[in-house]
């Protein structure tokens, strides 16, 4: 390929990074083109970890924590009276100077963050301090219920804690930043509490599961019609009592027993979570008032402004990554290679793929070994391997209609789970950071395998990738799977997860009838074959590989038909005439 120094396209990357682009390109065959090193799904994460982008990004990094430095005594020097307009127009001016002078960052993008950050929340909390100061701007004021469009009275935004019925909110301070400081053990226990009751309680919906049904052992305790079925509790215990030790019942009385003790579980762990919510509430509602000066700078100036600040700096160096790896790939399409070759290889390399596939079940089983490994295969469920931690093996979060926005933290759906990848779509959906907080989200993590339980088919899998989003959460039938690096290699997984057998595996294990689903708890039983970790990254590394070429071909030789296709088109119907022979020596 040409063009890899064009002064508009690349060559101003190559002036910053001049090894990243030896590290890409090698000299080709003929001179004055180049080729790449590496296939192009590699390129983004060579560039991330070149040193020389880490520099790239230490210099960037640097410049905000200089503009920092330097605004830091005005932000929290900020004081009632003042004028909010003055202190954002010092701040925003500084920082795109300051910008402008870092190479490949877009300097005007850091200072758009920075003034829809202040539209957003940093304005109004400046006008707040302008007006009541920073300590009494920090305490919480009530919220009041107010009537909706049917005359019912209720909660117009959420709240940061209760004190008996009322309700309270900071504006200034959220409570999620003053408990990150002040009250981790407190936040770290509810979470731990929440945890517990979602096993007990997902215990109780598979049991519910695969005995609710009309002709199911908790028939007799199990309430209303089609999706509305579900178990009266205060019918278990008196369905016992009535059934006594009729041998008759031995079944349904072991069942009833057990789903007793569930909802025993169930009581005792709601309690305990109510009881420390309330203490958590309790310590929130006393510290408000304690708060000092300083205190309320800390929190508002370097935990809450300029930690999302400096977020979007870095979402601004990820950008150059990718911009520069879009452009790499751009010619790598452009000079692709002629149509005959190019189907010759696709054809061979369909042909590997296909004998690769015929030969895949006998890897995944140990039957076949990849050259140079010969250590002991080990058979484990799924709930093993996630060491049978729910944090590690755990359901997103239920996320109702009315939750949903058009900004803030984004919302992964079932329908960006494909099989073995992640599907991006236009319309995407996204809950405020208010509901974020309020319904306790879990936040996803780049890396994460996502687990649909959902059908169809149930079961597809994908690693969750960078998508560009500050925040990311998951629907409640999206199992998230974090299984330990030292002994799992994720990308394998994914490869396992969309087998045949798999998708059998977890078929014979859904439930439902208007939408088939598989329970986690069904899912976590289900078990896998798995080689040494070596093994496990060998044949990952072996199968991407591949599928990153094939599909890159792929793309290629469609292209290239179409412009076949469309010439064959012009010459058939004689729009252009081809140029006979003689003429051309003529």
């Amino acid at each position: 390929m040409r063009d890899i120094d064009d002064p508009e396209r690349l060559k101003p990357y190559w002036d910053v990074l001049p090894s990243i682009r030896a590290a890409l390109f090698q000299p080709a065959d003929r001179p004055g083109y180049c080729q790449l090193r590496l296939p192009i799904a590699e390129v983004k994460p060579a560039i991330f970890g070149h040193s020389e982008f880490t520099t790239f990004q230490n210099s960037a990094n640097g410049l905000f924590r200089r503009w920092k430095k330097a605004h830091l005594p005005k932000l929290k020097g900020f004081a009632k009276d003042e004028h909010p307009k003055q202190l954002i127009e010092a701040l925003s001016e500084d920082l795109l100077a300051i910008f402008k002078t870092a190479p490949l960052v877009d300097a005007y993008g850091v200072y758009q963050h920075l003034m829809d950050y202040w539209a957003d929340i940093m304005q109004d909390d400046c006008y707040l301090i302008a007006t009541d100061g920073w300590v009494t701007g920090a305490q919480p004021r009530e919220i009041l219920q107010v009537k909706n469009k049917e005359n019912k009275l209720v909660w117009p935004e959420p709240h940061d804690f209760r004190r008996g019925n009322r309700r309270f909110k900071s504006d200034l301070v959220p409570a999620a930043i003053l408990i990150d400081r002040y009250f981790a053990a407190e936040r770290d226990r509810i979470a731990d509490l929440e945890g517990e009751l979602a096993v007990v309680e997902q215990e109780l919906d598979e049991m519910f599961e695969e005995h609710g049904g009309e002709e199911g052992l908790l028939n007799d305790v199990v309430d209303g019609e089609g999706d509305k079925r579900k178990v009266v509790a205060k019918a278990v215990k008196p369905r016992l009592k009535a059934i006594g030790k009729d041998p008759e019942y031995d079944d349904e009385r072991s069942v009833l027993k057990q789903y007793a003790a569930l909802l025993d579980r169930q009581t005792e762990k709601k309690s305990k979570l109510k009881v420390a919510r309330e203490d958590l509430d309790a310590k929130l509602d006393a510290k408000y008032p304690k708060l000092t000066e300083d205190e309320v700078k800390t929190m508002v100036v370097d935990d809450k402004w300029l930690t999302r600040l400096e977020a979007a700096v870095t979402g601004e160096l990820d950008r150059v990554s990718q911009a520069l790896t879009g452009r790499v790939r751009q010619l790598a399409e452009r000079y692709a290679t002629p149509l005959p070759r190019l189907e010759e290889k696709v054809a061979s390399l369909n042909a590997l793929v296909e004998g690769h596939l015929r030969q895949m079940q006998q890897l995944l089983t140990g039957q076949n070994r990849l050259p140079g490994f010969s250590g002991k295969w080990e058979v484990r469920s799924l709930f093993e391997i996630a060491e049978r931690k729910k944090e590690l093996f755990d359901d997103g979060d239920w996320v109702e209609a009315e939750f949903l926005t058009d900004k803030g933290v984004r919302l992964v759906q079932t329908g960006n789970i494909g099989e073995g990848y992640f599907a991006e779509k236009e319309a995407k959906k996204y809950i405020s950071a208010e509901s974020y907080k309020k319904l306790r989200c879990k936040e996803l993590r780049v890396g994460d395998v996502l687990i649909c339980r959902l059908a169809e088919p149930a079961g597809r899998t994908c690693i969750l990738p960078d998508i560009g989003e500050e925040r990311v959460i998951t629907a409640v039938d999206v199992t998230i799977f974090r299984p330990s690096a030292s002994f799992v290699d994720r990308r394998f997984l994914v490869y396992v997860f969309n087998t045949p057998q798999w998708y059998q595996a977890v078929s014979e294990r859904c439930g439902g009838t208007t939408r088939t689903r598989i329970a986690r708890g069904q899912l976590g039983k289900i078990e896998i074959k798995l080689p040494p970790l070596p093994e496990q990254i060998a044949i990952a590394k072996m199968l991407s590989s591949m599928d990153a070429e094939i599909e890159a071909l792929e793309q290629r030789l469609t292209k290239t038909r179409d412009l076949k296709q469309a010439m064959m088109q012009v010459l058939l119907t004689g729009r252009i005439r081809l140029v006979p022979p003689e003429a051309r020596h003529a």
